[in-house]
C-alpha cells in the first residue's frame, strides 16, 4: 500500500480499523484470557495474511474450533466495513446454542463496535455496516441468493450436499468470498469425506489459493496433557483406538470398535 497515496478519509478509516483491531486483541487478552494458540493463528493467517479461498480445518475435539470461528469473524468485521459473515451449523437451533444462547458471538468483541444484537435474526450489526449472522444449512431456501464476503462452515461432516452445492456455494462467486470449513472426522463415509478429497486433489495439483489442515486436541493447551493421556490408554484398552485417533488426533479413522486393530500394546481383560 502506497502510503504517500492515501486521502485524508483513507487515513480516518485505516486508523478506525487499526483501533478496532487492537480492542479485539485487548478483550481477548484481558476478558477471555485465553490467547489465541498455534493453531488458531495458523488457521487465521491462512485467510487474512495468505488470502486463501477455501479453507478446511480438520479439528479433534476441544482443539479451539468455535474460538477460530468467533476471531475469524469478528476480526473480518471490524476490518472491513459493510462485510457480510455468515456461520453456518448444520441446523439453526445448534447454531443458536453454540453460538448465541451461550453469548459467545455477540460478547467475544469489544462491545463498542457493535450497533445491535439482533435475537430474533441471531445476527449481531455493527457500526460500520458490518453483520454476522448464525444460521443453518436445512434452510435451503432461506439462503438462496444471499451474497456474503465470508461464510464458516461450522461441525461440517454434518452439513449436506444439497446445501453446499446447491445453495451456499453459487452466492459466493458474484464476491469473491471466501469460505472457511471446520469440522470433526465423521465416523463414515458421508459429504464431507468427499468434499476434502476433492478439496486435497487441488491443493495436490497445485491451487495455492486451497489450504487444509489437521488440529488434534493437544494443539490447544487448554487440554490437560495427562488427562488426554488417560483417555487415550483408555480408548485403546477398550478396542477404541479408531475414537481416539479420530475423536482426539483429528486423524482420519472410519468406523469404531466393529473395525480391527492390532491392540499390541495393552493386554485386555
Amino acid at each position: 500500500m502506497d502510503l504517500n497515496s492515501l486521502t485524508e478519509k483513507d487515513r480516518v478509516v485505516l486508523a478506525h480499523v487499526a483501533k478496532a483491531r487492537s480492542a479485539l486483541y485487548e478483550r481477548i487478552k484481558k476478558i477471555h484470557k485465553r490467547p489465541l494458540h498455534a493453531g488458531q493463528i495458523q488457521l487465521a493467517k491462512a485467510y487474512f495474511e495468505d488470502k486463501k479461498k477455501v479453507i478446511m480445518a480438520q479439528y479433534g475435539r476441544g482443539a479451539g474450533k468455535t474460538e477460530s470461528i468467533l476471531f475469524i469473524s469478528w476480526m473480518r468485521a471490524l476490518m472491513e466495513p459493510g462485510s457480510i459473515i455468515y456461520i453456518i451449523c448444520p441446523e439453526r437451533k445448534q447454531g443458536k446454542e453454540i453460538y448465541w444462547a451461550s453469548g459467545r458471538l455477540q460478547n467475544y468483541g469489544p462491545p463498542e463496535y457493535l450497533d445491535d444484537a439482533k435475537s430474533s435474526e441471531l445476527r449481531c450489526v455493527f457500526k460500520n455496516g458490518s453483520f454476522i449472522a448464525v444460521d443453518g444449512c436445512e434452510n435451503l431456501n432461506a439462503l438462496r441468493g444471499v451474497k456474503p464476503n465470508l461464510v464458516l462452515y461450522d461441525e461440517f461432516q454434518q452439513h449436506s450436499k444439497e446445501f453446499d452445492q446447491e445453495v451456499m456455494r453459487p452466492n459466493l462467486g458474484t464476491k469473491d468470498a471466501a469460505l472457511v470449513i471446520c469440522g470433526t472426522p465423521p465416523k463414515k463415509e458421508c459429504y464431507y469425506t468427499e468434499y476434502k478429497k476433492g478439496l486435497q486433489a487441488e491443493i495436490l495439483a497445485g491451487d495455492d489459493t486451497r489450504a487444509y489442515f489437521t488440529m488434534p486436541s493437544s494443539v490447544n493447551p487448554a487440554w490437560d496433557k495427562k488427562e488426554l493421556e488417560k483417555i487415550r490408554l483408555r480408548l485403546i484398552a477398550q478396542g477404541d483406538e479408531a475414537i481416539y485417533r479420530r475423536e482426539y488426533l483429528g486423524e482420519d479413522c472410519l468406523g469404531g470398535a466393529e473395525m480391527v486393530f492390532p491392540l499390541l500394546s495393552l493386554p485386555r481383560y
